[in-house]
């Protein structure tokens, strides 16, 4: 979860470059003041599509495999187009935006939320990966764990390229 000065940050980003498209996953409302915040944003945006059903992922990770988000939401914000879901789930498949219509290869800019499940099947399609650091139960750089009986020939952080 991005801490809320990053959230306001990334939501300027996303206002001054119309080409960025940020998704998330909200999976944290069972806080009241989040739940607020969050349905003043929803009742003052656009709703583009809204789905409560599952579908089938496509990706390496889950090919075939049933998905389910779910109700979910693809809202507008000033431009900027948000997917909310209800359920936890990893960004690991394309499958998961074009369940709300939208298809992720058309993004000139896409910004998911993930720390690595999303590598195998939104890899292919990238120009560039570029990695956000967040707080959080996950590290983006293994290579700052303390590991201490690693031998020296073991790669800490994911090949580049």
């Amino acid at each position: 979860m991005l801490a809320r000065e990053n959230q306001h940050a990334l939501c300027i980003a996303a206002r001054k470059f119309r080409n960025l498209h940020v998704f998330g996953c909200w999976w944290f409302l069972n806080n009241p003041s989040i739940i607020e915040e969050m349905t003043r944003m929803l009742l003052e945006s656009g709703w583009l599509a809204e789905k409560d059903d599952a579908f089938v992922l496509t990706g390496p990770m889950g090919a075939g495999n049933p998905g389910n988000l779910g109700p979910c939401a693809l809202i507008d914000i000033d431009g900027v187009r948000v997917m909310v879901v209800s359920h936890k789930v990893q960004a690991l498949d394309q499958a998961i935006l074009r369940h709300v219509g939208v298809e992720p290869s058309a993004c000139p800019i896409l910004v998911l939320k993930s720390s690595v499940h999303f590598r195998a099947d939104f890899g292919p399609i990238a120009e560039r990966i570029i990695v956000g650091i967040a707080p959080g139960p996950v590290v983006a750089d293994p290579a700052i764990l303390n590991f201490r009986y690693v031998r020296p020939d073991v790669r800490r952080r994911p090949r580049i390229g």
